[in-house]
């Protein structure tokens, strides 16, 4: 410590140092990046495979299980969920936890999918990787104003355009885009009169339709190029279009056909804002960004773009740069609360002097924090903010002991500079254990994996770093301060008359009664202990927002006009008998976007919808979200629905789920109606349903080879045939626009043919043979969608939960019901949702938390040289349970994710505590007191600095524990009750169990001092054992 002795006698150089770091601060409070939550690694993929014309077992045989294959080889792959779908399948690739560059896990994978190519048929399409799936929609815009579709898009084009400009735009991400495309449509019996076939038709087009070379012509020194004008140059031009007869005579295209430049057909998806139609943008940010100054930049885009576009409309559907601001002051006002309320105690409770010299590091030791942590890459979001205040209790300890110290010494006649100087020899090394110890113990925040550790990963860095910036502030500025503050005594004036009387009573009732405390202690342990089963467990709390999401789902299979029409009227309803939601958002054949971090990204399906309702306040979420699962279940039992509120933590499809894993379809369909039925029986669960369609009827055509050939047909002339009449047919492109237009030809009724007219559709209009002759038809019934999770087939059944219910209240009763459900042979069953993500997550702090135990041991060893030292200091940490479980159960939060936090928290203050008070048992003891004296004397001289640093702890969390956020009252409540509990009983406990395992004088002691007087050795203290 003598380097630390040198400079402090520099002190124009320390306060320089340390006004200079917080000055650093200062500037980056201005200017850091400012998020609402730290931004995720990119660990979920999805890759969308095309099969044309197979069904969903096909799609499963040949292009699902050969890719399951070659993905399954890629180490860092830790799950793939397929769905397989008529003509498609869609991958979702979750990489492990641990990977920490996803970049090359990414690459990995696209090998896995290049090597999988030569396995897949010729004709699959579409094999590209997304691994940017779970980018965070910062802000999403919807353009309305118009029911024309195409006007709309193009409006949304021409914004994108205009955003891509700022530099803080990352992506633009179009929502619901309808797509673009020349429809020619043709009426059948008129071509059917004319002799014309859909063949006739698409060549007539294609060959009006070409770009090709004209060559080139040397013209003196220059040469010209020769361009032929074959492309169509206007949709007038393709109505115009000339038609060959078969009696030799044209005409044109627009007498036996209709030309529409519309939308994509058929409709993939479709959004509504309000009930109106509309084309969404979701705009990506960088990362890091200042998402308040990308919000103004972005709003005045917007604002300059309303005038452009007029009268087409631009709503903010949802303004994330808000929610950021209003997180942020609300969290820095509960900082600056808590360092008011900190140095409000502090003044109050050790005199105007003592409390102004401790007080006054607190600025400079959160603003010194800030600067090192922004040149270390930090961001400010609510994680950050909040361990600024978590650490701002504990930074004041290393200083209250300090300037303690030093005010001793100058009261016992000692000048500033000595008594600082001794004061620093003396407590620089339990100070620097003590904190080692409390860093430790947020040692397993640091090295534990996955989404839940990494969204907390700032606390431990921010807590780590204040503490050592305090214990500095503590070694150098503390003492000085102090040194100047306090008057030097003549003679030894250190009489604090009653002050300390409640600490020496405390030890010494602790030192006579210590077997009495120690049974009182444990019998109170176990007694609360009992409690704990009371006590709710929702490991993810809900989210503090005024939102509502409903997600809607007709059988797999289902068009999307169907779903689109049940979106509709609920909107109708809403918009009549529900005045408390303000605002509607639909996202028909799709999910919504991921404007919220725990939204679950959801493709494109067309037999499902989901609505965002903006509630008039969050208070009213409650009530919206039983009047639209009263409505649905009355007015629309057809439909499954998810009605719910968003919540934080890890994206989960439902908080409880129960997977099904077996070969047959039919015994998963048998065993997911077993386990609804056992789940009906369970009250609070709503939403029940599953994943496992009820299958497509598929209108099949076994083409006999034998007679098309007799006609001179193919068997590839049949698919082209009903192509042509429902999808159709591509016949060129459009290229006018900006980007080029597909041409399609079909029949004028398209999708809505009519299945009781294909079979007499006619092959060749020039040979009159209907499709039934070469081709006869049946009926038959194939799965709509087969579900694979890591290979194996499996369905989900999952279900929401009512108000007030936690998903450990409902698992507790589903289990012993499950073990005794009557499963199908070769069924078997696994958890899922919350209680997997929960456990994967306490899993992940489990694995890292022997590490820091070691740790903290071997920092307790390397200062206490004994074991049974160790352990009374260890033994802290179960009595920080005796508050943390009544502190729940009385404040009514539920034990999870942010209340494990402040346990972790918690058990670095109260190993401090009592790393403090044993140090001065030892100093005291040095000196010569007895066991019984050394323990009196150290509760009398360190009661105050304990509960200070309690008291402060506690006092800088209550803006924290009435947050109006459900983040923080968890956490904050746990440790405020945990940190009154732990630090009466260590004063008690400590003391007790330090008597106990150090008597006077042990009877092993007094043999082997006899024994060494017997042979003429000096006795050894009992504490050397």
């Amino acid at each position: 410590m003598e380097w630390i002795v040198r400079i402090l006698r520099q002190r124009k150089v320390v306060y320089s140092l340390f006004l200079g770091a917080a000055l650093l601060g200062v500037l980056a409070w201005v200017s850091m990046p400012r998020e609402e939550d730290p931004p995720l690694s990119y660990r979920a993929g999805m890759i969308q495979a095309v099969f044309p014309g197979a069904d969903a077992e096909s799609v499963e045989r040949l292009v699902v299980i050969p890719l399951e294959r070659r993905l399954s080889q890629v180490k860092e792959v830790k799950r793939v969920k397929v769905t397989a779908r008529r003509g498609s399948a869609l991958f979702l690739i979750h990489l492990h936890d641990e990977v920490m560059d996803s970049i090359a896990a990414w690459d990995e994978v696209r090998r896995a999918m290049e090597k999988a190519r030569p396995d897949l048929p010729s004709e699959v399409t579409g094999l590209v990787l997304d691994d940017r799936m779970m980018d965070y929609e910062s802000i999403v815009v919807a353009i309305g104003g118009t029911s024309d579709l195409l006007e709309l898009r193009n409006g949304a084009i021409a914004l994108e355009k205009e955003l891509l400009r700022l530099p803080s735009v990352s992506r633009v991400l179009r929502i619901a885009d309808p797509g673009e495309q020349i429809t020619v449509a043709y009426d059948d019996s008129t071509a059917e009169r004319m002799g014309l076939s859909p063949r006739n038709l698409r060549q007539a087009l294609s060959m009006q339709n070409r770009t090709m070379p004209g060559g080139s012509l040397v013209m003196g020194e220059k040469s010209a190029a020769l361009q032929a004008h074959t492309e169509f140059k206007s949709i007038v031009e393709i109505e115009d279009t000339p038609v060959r007869l078969p009696s030799g005579e044209t005409v044109p295209l627009k007498t036996i056909a209709k030309v529409i430049h519309g939308p994509s057909e058929p409709a993939r998806d479709r959004m509504r804002y309000m009930g109106n139609p509309a084309v969404g943008l979701g705009i990506v940010p960088v990362t890091p960004v200042n998402s308040i100054e990308f919000g103004k930049d972005v709003r005045k885009i917007l604002e300059r773009m309303r005038e452009k576009l007029s009268p087409l409309e631009i709503e903010e559907v949802s303004f994330q740069p808000h929610y950021v601001d209003l997180r942020l002051k609300g969290l820095s006002n509960s900082l600056l609360m808590s360092m008011v309320l900190v140095g409000g105690i502090l003044c109050f409770s050790v005199g105007f002097r003592m409390g102004m010299v401790v007080s006054s590091v607190i600025p400079l030791i959160v603003l010194s924090s800030l600067g090192f942590y922004a040149l270390c890459g930090g961001v400010l979001n609510q994680i950050s903010i909040a361990a600024f205040v978590i650490a701002l209790g504990m930074l004041v300890d290393n200083a209250i002991v300090m300037a303690e110290s030093v005010e001793v010494r100058m009261k016992n006649g000692s000048g500033g500079m000595d008594a600082a100087v001794d004061s620093v020899r003396e407590l620089g090394s339990p100070l620097l254990a003590a904190t080692g110890t409390t860093v430790a113990a947020f040692l397993p925040l640091w090295m534990a994996h996955g989404q839940a550790a990494e969204f907390l990963r700032a606390i431990p860095q921010v807590v780590t770093l204040t503490l050592f910036l305090s214990l500095l502030a503590a070694m150098i500025v503390t003492p000085t301060l102090a040194a100047l503050a306090f008057r030097k005594s003549r003679g030894n004036t250190a009489d604090y008359g009653g002050r300390f009387n409640l600490g020496r009573a405390i030890g010494a009732f602790s030192s006579k009664h210590a077997v009495l405390i120690l049974l009182m202690s444990l019998s109170l342990l176990l007694v609360v202990g009992g409690y704990g089963k009371h006590v709710r467990k929702n490991f993810f709390p809900g989210a503090d927002r005024n939102v509502v999401m409903v997600d809607l789902f007709l059988p797999e299979g289902a068009d999307i006009h169907a779903i689109d029409g049940i979106v509709g009227k609920v909107e109708r309803h809403l918009k009549n008998e529900v005045p408390s939601v303000s605002r509607v958002a639909s996202f028909i054949g799709r999910g919504a976007p991921r404007f919220y971090a725990n939204i679950v990204p959801a493709p494109r399906n067309p037999h499902r919808a989901q609505m965002i309702l903006f509630t008039t306040s969050q208070s009213q979420n409650h009530s919206v979200v039983g009047e639209i699962r009263s409505y649905l279940g009355e007015e629309i039992p057809q439909v499954n629905s998810v009605v719910q509120e968003l919540v934080l933590g890890t994206p989960v499809d439902a908080p409880v789920e129960i997977r099904l894993y077996g070969n047959s379809l039919k015994d998963l369909r048998f065993g997911a109606e077993r386990v609804m039925e056992a789940m009906k029986r369970i009250p609070g669960m709503v939403d029940l349903r599953h994943t496992l369609g009820n299958g497509n009827p598929s209108l099949e055509f076994d083409v006999s080879s034998g007679a098309a050939f007799r006609y001179g047909l193919y068997r590839d002339q049949v698919a082209q045939v009903l192509s042509g009449r429902t999808l159709g047919l591509p016949a060129g492109e459009y290229r006018q626009e900006e980007e080029p237009v597909p041409i399609v030809l079909r029949s004028e009724k398209g999708v809505f043919f009519g299945a009781d007219r294909v079979s007499s559709v006619l092959m060749d209009s020039s040979t009159g043979v209907p499709l039934q002759t070469v081709a006869p038809t049946e009926i038959a019934w194939h799965p709509s969608a087969i579900s694979r999770r890591n290979r194996e087939r499996y369905v989900a059944v999952q279900s929401n939960l009512e108000d007030g219910y936690v998903y450990s209240d409902v698992m507790t009763r589903l289990l012993p019901i499950l073990s005794e459900t009557d499963l199908p042979e070769g069924v078997r069953f696994e958890i899922g949702g919350e209680a997997e993500a929960s456990g994967e997550a306490q899993g992940s702090f489990s694995l890292a938390a022997p590490f820091g135990l070691i740790v903290l041991v071997g920092i307790l060893l390397a200062g206490f040289r004994s074991f049974r030292k160790v352990g009374m200091v260890l033994a802290t940490i179960p009595l920080a349970s005796l508050g943390v479980i009544p502190g729940l159960l009385l404040s009514g939060e539920p034990f999870g994710l942010m209340s494990l936090l402040g346990v972790i928290a918690l058990a670095g203050i109260v190993v401090n505590n009592a790393i403090v008070l044993l140090d001065v048992v030892e100093l005291r003891r040095k000196k010569g007191l007895s066991v019984h004296e050394a323990l009196t004397k150290a509760v009398e001289e360190r009661i105050r600095p304990i509960l200070l640093t309690s008291g402060t702890t506690a006092a800088g969390l209550f803006p924290l524990a009435f947050s109006s956020s459900n983040l923080w009252p968890p956490m904050a409540w746990a440790m405020i009750s945990g940190l009154c509990a732990s630090t009466a009983l260590t004063l008690f406990v400590i003391p007790a169990m330090y008597r106990v395992l150090y008597p006077e004088k042990s009877v092993f002691a007094r043999l082997l001092g006899l024994i060494r007087v017997l042979v003429g050795t000096k006795a050894v203290r009992n504490d050397q054992i």
